[in-house]
């Protein structure tokens, strides 16, 4: 297979990866606030398994229509369309 014919994609390589960045960023402020978020004098409330899943299961929904959203942005930027 001849790789000259393939297409560049470190650019988008490198913004998916700071768009995950910055998705963890807001993961983390999510949990700190979480943890705040309790009646002053009472044990901060446990996170269930099943929040724990939710919350893994939303932030991959999340990485993934981060990533279709760069391809439709690369895709317009190509074909110069509105």
């Amino acid at each position: 297979m001849d790789k000259s014919n393939l297409p560049d994609f470190s650019d988008l390589r490198s913004r998916i990866e700071r768009d995950l960045l910055d998705s963890y960023d807001e993961e983390l402020e999510m949990e700190m606030e979480d943890q705040l978020a309790h009646v002053p004098g009472e044990a901060p409330k446990e996170q269930t398994e099943a929040d724990r899943e939710d919350r893994i299961s939303y932030f991959r929904e999340l990485f993934r229509l981060q990533g279709e959203l760069v391809k439709l942005q690369e895709w317009v930027a190509a074909t110069k369309t509105k």
